[in-house]
């Protein structure tokens, strides 16, 4: 009736919207990233402290896949679960790294990769990538080859996938605590507590450039048909 057209007239001027499609991701799950294109039906990956990975059906809303807890300590312990950040990894479907975090010695910062079609438990581990500390934020670079990871000291590192996600090199520079790491054609950013977005050469680890955005920063996204060109070194501050 002409209520129910005011109520929606009335939405739509308040710039309110519904979502398209909701559903309970299961306990407090504080990473949510999306399955590339092409790789099926739409796939949302969840994890969060507390929260092991799990990777959803977005068009049902169901479990497709969860991820089962790493073996018992030395002390035959429980693991804490701790997932800090996920990436799909390209190139390789069904394929996520994941960067853990830390709790006193029981569990140590990693970096861990899962094939959602292999098994539950990750098919590879590096134990403390960035040091005794937990790592924040990961990243994989266009090609899959490599993963990068962020810590919450500000150690920035390249680790080769191919090679058990051994060291390969490492980003200097940042100060605080990274909460987003991004890569993008031939360049690697950061932002995270320093206030600080750097841009990198993802293969020489150069410093491309450093903005100061005032603000304590937990977020960042390349825009569409960004090659990553950091356009040379410089500096600047945000406005």
């Amino acid at each position: 009736g002409d209520g129910d057209d005011a109520a929606a007239n009335g939405a739509a001027a308040d710039g309110a919207a519904e979502p398209a499609h909701s559903f309970q991701a299961g306990g407090a799950a504080a990473v949510a990233r999306l399955a590339p294109p092409g790789d099926g039906e739409p796939q949302l990956a969840t994890g969060g402290r507390g929260v092991d990975l799990a990777v959803w059906s977005v068009a049902t809303g169901q479990p497709a896949w969860r991820a089962r807890n790493v073996p018992h300590d030395e002390l035959e312990l429980v693991v804490p679960v701790w997932v800090a950040d996920a990436r799909w990894l390209p190139g390789t479907p069904q394929t996520l790294v994941v960067g853990t975090g830390f709790v006193k010695e029981r569990l140590r910062g990693e970096v861990r990769l899962y094939d959602v079609r292999a098994q539950r438990r990750p098919v590879l581990r590096k134990h403390a990538p960035a040091g005794e500390e937990a790592v924040s934020a990961v990243a994989c670079t266009a090609d899959g080859l490599h993963v990068v990871a962020g810590s919450v000291s500000g150690t920035l590192v390249r680790l080769d996938v191919r090679g058990g996600m051994r060291a390969a090199g490492r980003y200097k520079g940042a100060a605080g605590s990274i909460r987003e790491v991004a890569a993008a054609g031939g360049a690697v950013a950061c932002v995270g507590l320093d206030r600080m977005l750097r841009v990198y050469g993802a293969a020489d680890g150069a410093l491309r450039k450093r903005v100061y955005l005032k603000q304590r920063l937990t977020a960042l996204l390349w825009g569409d048909g960004g090659d990553g060109d950091g356009g040379g070194e410089g500096e600047g501050e945000g406005e």
